[in-house]
């Protein structure tokens, strides 16, 4: 599994659409086998579920993300988790641990790109 958190440094970012880029780790067995960060590329929100599910990305965790956004997701196959905060590797971890639940809340705000 190919798990994608939108970044801000090491941080989750704030809203998936405005990220500087995706730490995107893959899981085997509940640990974590290999690491990429993925620049964000500036493209429409719309763009990277399509882009984010050709290197095999099963989910994607954020600190939010817009009603669009989401369901592009969705039609990808691609699960979205919202709703965290704070160190990647901290979100990556409760993510694994099954104690990061999306709240489920999409936000009026559009990416701009």
């Amino acid at each position: 599994m190919i798990i994608a958190i939108a970044s801000d440094g090491l941080d989750v970012s704030r809203h998936f659409g405005r990220c500087s880029s995706y730490s995107c780790y893959t899981v085997e067995d509940g640990s974590v086998v290999s690491f990429q960060n993925m620049p964000n590329l500036s493209r429409p929100c719309s763009e990277m579920a399509p882009l984010l599910r050709e290197v095999d990305v099963d989910v994607l965790i954020a600190g939010n993300i817009g009603a669009s956004a989401k369901e592009s997701f969705d039609r990808a196959g691609i699960a979205v988790v919202t709703g965290a905060s704070g160190p990647v590797r901290e979100a990556l971890e409760a993510y694994l641990d099954g104690d990061l639940d999306s709240d489920g809340e999409v936000c009026r705000v559009e990416c701009g790109a």
